[in-house]
């Protein structure tokens, strides 16, 4: 499912099964001598084009977990956009890699 706010588009948002949350931040993953490790992110930059949000990499991260997901649900997300605005998609839970 696609979802579109102005010219920004976020294609097929999906979340492994895990808790729902309190809090959601944007988090980005780095290596930080030899060791792996998630940062927040204040901000982050969408120019024209592909910006990818995945596991290992950029990703939103769901804190203060209040109750598991199962695959094959769904939970509604709210993204905002400093010049876009609001977006409301429908997250997928699902096992990918």
């Amino acid at each position: 499912m696609d979802y579109k706010t102005g010219d920004l588009a976020v294609t097929d948002p999906w979340s492994r099964p895990t808790p729902i949350a309190r809090q959601v931040e944007l988090h980005e993953t780095r290596s930080v001598q030899g060791t792996m490790q998630m940062r927040p992110v204040e901000a982050l930059e969408c120019p024209p084009g592909l910006t990818k949000i995945e596991p290992g990499g950029l990703h939103v991260m769901l804190l203060g977990l209040t109750h598991p997901l199962t695959a094959g649900t769904e939970f509604p997300l709210t993204l905002r956009f400093r010049d876009a605005g609001s977006l409301t998609v429908q997250v997928v839970v699902a096992d990918r890699p």
